[in-house]
C-alpha cells in the first residue's frame, strides 16, 4: 500500500512540476519525475516542516529537475540519439 501511495504522490510532485516549467508528460514520466526531484529538492533543502514543506520541497526539486533537463536538451541537440 505504500508503494501505491508514493507512486501517486510521485505522479502528483511531477504533473505540478511540469505545469510549472510547461511540459506535457505521461503518466509514467510524471511518476519519475516526482520522485527523482523529490529525492533532489530533499537533497538540496532538507526537509522542511511537516506535510506541505514536503510537497513544496519536493516540486522545487522537480522544478529544478526539469529545468536542468530542459537546459541540456536545449543547448546539446544531439545529446540524446
Amino acid at each position: 500500500m505504500n508503494i501505491l501511495i508514493t507512486l501517486i504522490i510521485g505522479a502528483f510532485i511531477g504533473w505540478v512540476a511540469s505545469g510549472f516549467v510547461g511540459a506535457d508528460h505521461s503518466l509514467l514520466v510524471y511518476i519519475i519525475i516526482g520522485l527523482l526531484g523529490s529525492s533532489l529538492g530533499g537533497s538540496l533543502f532538507g526537509r522542511q516542516g511537516k506535510l506541505l514543506g514536503y510537497i513544496l520541497t519536493s516540486i522545487a526539486g522537480a522544478v529544478i529537475l526539469l529545468l536542468a533537463i530542459n537546459f541540456l536538451l536545449t543547448t546539446f541537440p544531439n545529446l540524446i540519439r
